[in-house]
């Protein structure tokens, strides 16, 4: 747990800038809605979605530096080339190159390999390279490599082997949960209900996108984002797959955003604006990923907590036919978009488990961060300001050049 604790705390950094890139898409979509193709509009849209399409390297930089025993310019560097390295290897041109016979599948999964769940394993691999081997030894003619040096070189090997690895594994994973997906597309409200438990359980490997694949897009024929915006098909029903976001998304969340802002430290300004934007992030542009990811490490039970009530939330909408959808997320802007859809079914009822949802999330989080004493980052964040003043003094190796 204290392990899972550090690694929630060194993703903060790289949390921070997700409220601010949702912001500029909100924004840059809601200009679009009043005047299509706005230099401004698609300007803020383009930036926003080159920082939301890379954070899986803002992850993996942050890891790694977060978990190293000391700060060394090493870090970033190999965390860099480890994950250039893994998401262009595994690339369909590339993989041609090397002689490999690829079907389709593999393809489709392998496209889905630039995720925060890589970011997140490489940032440890590297981590646990400059741990144990910073300060090797080799023989004088090798000795420009002593120390950190020699980090870069053993990420390199070491990225070949975790490439060949999720070559082989990745697929079979990514196309388990699609057939998986399919299965329960056949099971009404209890299907819906599962998808919203396991699309958020799902979260923390990135592979909560192979389920969305199924549910979502066209890949089995229920094509729910599209068939919603073109209204086509049965009203109640289309719809129902991305309805329950909103009131987890716009109430639930920063209703658990208002616990854990009420049990920080007084002394802990940085979480609680944090927790602030986020909260703010979440239920206008319906980015559910900067506050799940403060308490996904740190407190597991609740992210559990969280996935179940999700997927009840899921159950009941969907049971009662109340719909509404999103083209960018389940946020204020797309929930007042979607109501000009005439397939949109009852959807003022999705405020009112929204407001529900809100106190649930909040009494649930109040009570078992109180029940385990929880102090959310607290120490990290300690830790992490005294290694600060500790660079701003150079007090850190910088043995690569």
């Amino acid at each position: 747990m204290e392990k899972l604790k550090k690694l929630g705390g060194s993703l903060l950094p790289a949390i921070s800038v997700l409220p601010v890139a949702s912001l500029m898409l909100g924004i840059g979509q809601w200009i679009n809605s009043i005047q299509n193709h706005s230099f401004v509009a698609e300007l803020l849209v383009i930036s926003g979605n080159f920082i939301l399409g890379n954070i899986s390297i803002l992850f993996a930089l942050a890891v790694s530096m977060g978990l190293a025993k000391e700060l060394d310019i090493c870090l970033p560097i190999s965390a860099t080339i480890a994950f250039l390295m893994l998401t262009n290897l595994l690339k369909e041109d590339y993989l041609k190159e090397l002689g490999l016979t690829i079907s389709v599948e593999r393809i489709a999964a392998l496209e889905n390999l630039n995720n925060q769940f890589i970011g997140i394993l490489i940032g440890l691999l590297v981590a646990g390279l400059y741990n144990r081997f910073s300060n090797a030894r080799l023989p004088k003619y090798l000795a420009f490599f002593d120390g950190p040096r020699i980090i870069p070189i053993l990420t390199i090997l070491a990225t070949i082997v975790l490439g060949v690895f999720l070559y082989f594994a990745w697929p079979f994973l990514y196309l388990m949960l699609v057939n998986f997906g399919k299965i329960i597309s056949g099971l009404g409200s209890i299907g819906a209900g599962l998808f919203g438990l396991f699309n958020r359980l799902l979260v923390p490997t990135g592979l909560h996108n192979a389920l969305n694949s199924v549910f979502w897009f066209d890949l089995a024929g229920i094509n729910d984002i599209g068939n919603f915006w073109s209204s086509h098909g049965e009203k109640g029903v289309v719809g129902m797959y991305q309805a329950v976001f909103f009131p987890i998304t716009m109430f639930g969340l920063p209703g658990a955003a208002l616990a854990m802002y009420k049990s920080a430290s007084n002394k802990n300004e940085k979480l609680k604006s944090l927790l602030i934007a986020n909260a703010f992030t979440a239920f206008l542009m319906g980015v559910s990923e900067p506050i799940e990811l403060l308490f996904m490490f740190s407190f597991p039970l609740l992210f559990l907590i969280h996935a179940c009530l999700t997927g009840l939330s899921l159950f009941i909408c969907a049971l009662f036919k109340w719909t509404a959808g999103f083209g960018f997320s389940s946020g204020l802007v797309d929930y007042l978009l979607s109501l000009k859809i005439p397939i949109a079914n009852q959807s003022y009822m999705l405020l009112i488990v929204g407001v529900a949802a809100f106190f649930i999330y909040y009494t649930v989080f109040t009570f078992f961060i109180n029940k385990y004493q929880v102090e959310l980052f607290n120490e990290r964040t300690k830790n992490s300001t005294e290694r600060g003043k500790g660079v701003a003094k150079n007090e850190y190796k910088n043995d690569c050049s």
